[in-house]
C-alpha cells in the first residue's frame, strides 16, 4: 500500500514492505535491525502496537526479488505472526502451537514441541478416518470458552514426512521442491554452522485431496505429544497438574520467545499472567486432556479420545 494511514481503520494491522519508513510510521514505537541465521538482515519499525490499528512497515529487500518465496514467509513468521499473538493476547485469544481437527462437532489439538510429530499425527488421523475434519497443524487460535478456530497457514513439509507417510498425494514438482529444499538446508547449514529451517508450503488439499475443512470447533480433547516419559492423562481440576501442564503447553511455543523478546512492551508480567490465565481457563474445560508419548501412542489411541469424550458429554 502506499498510505497506511488511509487503511488503519480497515483492518487492526497494516503491513506495508517498501517505500519511506517516516510516511508508513512517523512515530514508531518500535524501529529495529534483525539479522536472520547470520545471513539476510531485514529493516522494520512498528507503530502503535497495544493501539486500534497497529503498522507495520519493513524495508524493501533486494531479495525479496529475486527469491519472494524466502523473504515472505520470513516476514510472516518473524514479525507478522508475533504482532498477531500480541493482539490476540489482549482481546483473549490465546494462539497455541498445535495441529487441530474435528469430527462429530468435537475438537481435538495436538501440541509438541517442533519436530515432535503433531503433523504426522494429523495427516495419518486424516487419511485413515474420512469423518475428520482438518482445522490446521501448526497454529489455532482458542477463545477463553475452549473454542478452536482454524488458522490459515499451510503446511510445513520436509522430506521426513514424504518418508514417513507414503499415502501423502503431492505431485512430481511438489516432491522435487521438498528434496531440493532438503538439500539447501543441508549445504546452508555446512556453510554457516546452525540449523536452517527450509519448509516447502503445501496446502493440505495437495497432499490429501479429499480432505475436508472446517473453520472452528469446540475442543473436547487436548493431547500433548511428547519423546520421553509415560503416556498419562491429566486432571483438570488438580491445580498442580494443571498449572504443570500449561507451562509445558506454553513452552511448545516457538512464537513466545520471538514475541517477548523483539515485540513486547513495557507489561510483560501483565501479559504473561494473562496469557497463562487464559491457558488455565481453556484446558479446565476439556474433558481428555493427555500426555501422550509419541513412540509408543497410535492415530487409533488417539483417535479415541474424542470418542470418550463425545460418550461422556452424551451421557
Amino acid at each position: 500500500g502506499s498510505n497506511a494511514h488511509s487503511r488503519q481503520e480497515a483492518a487492526d494491522i497494516f503491513l506495508q514492505i517498501g517505500g519511506p519508513e517516516e510516511k508508513a510510521v512517523p512515530s514508531p514505537q518500535i524501529r529495529t535491525r534483525r539479522v536472520f541465521n547470520n545471513v539476510l538482515a531485514l529493516n522494520y519499525a512498528v507503530s502503535d502496537l497495544s493501539g486500534p490499528a497497529t503498522i507495520i512497515w519493513v524495508q524493501d529487500h533486494f531479495v525479496a526479488r529475486l527469491v519472494p518465496n524466502f523473504i515472505a514467509p520470513l516476514i510472516q513468521t518473524a514479525i507478522l505472526e508475533p504482532i498477531i499473538y500480541l493482539k490476540c493476547l489482549t482481546k483473549g485469544v490465546l494462539i497455541l502451537h498445535a495441529a487441530t481437527l474435528a469430527r462429530d462437532n468435537q475438537g481435538l489439538i495436538v501440541a509438541a514441541q517442533g519436530g515432535t510429530g503433531k503433523t504426522s499425527t494429523v495427516l495419518g488421523l486424516l487419511h485413515h478416518d474420512p469423518d475428520w475434519r482438518f482445522l490446521g497443524d501448526d497454529l489455532v487460535f482458542v477463545t477463553s470458552q475452549a473454542v478452536a478456530y482454524n488458522y490459515p497457514r499451510p503446511l510445513h513439509l520436509f522430506e521426513t514426512h514424504m518418508e514417513a507417510l507414503p499415502f501423502l498425494e503431492l505431485s512430481i514438482r511438489r516432491r522435487m521442491e521438498i528434496g531440493f529444499k532438503s538439500y539447501l538446508r543441508l549445504l546452508l547449514q555446512r556453510l554457516y554452522g546452525h540449523k536452517f529451517y527450509l519448509a516447502t508450503r503445501v496446502a493440505v488439499q495437495d497432499a490429501l485431496p479429499a480432505v475436508q475443512t472446517q473453520t472452528h470447533t469446540r475442543l473436547s480433547a487436548l493431547v500433548l505429544l511428547q519423546t520421553t516419559g509415560e503416556s498419562l492423562r491429566v486432571d483438570p481440576t488438580d491445580p498442580g497438574s494443571l498449572d504443570c501442564f500449561v507451562t509445558t503447553i506454553m513452552e511448545t511455543s516457538d512464537l513466545r520467545p520471538i514475541v517477548y523478546q523483539w515485540f513486547c512492551p513495557l507489561e510483560t508480567a501483565a501479559l504473561q499472567a494473562e496469557e497463562y490465565r487464559l491457558a488455565r481457563q481453556v484446558v479446565a474445560q476439556i474433558r481428555q486432556v493427555w500426555r501422550l508419548n509419541r513412540n509408543y501412542v497410535t492415530e487409533d489411541q488417539i483417535a479415541r479420545l474424542v470418542g470418550e469424550s463425545k460418550s461422556h458429554d452424551e451421557s
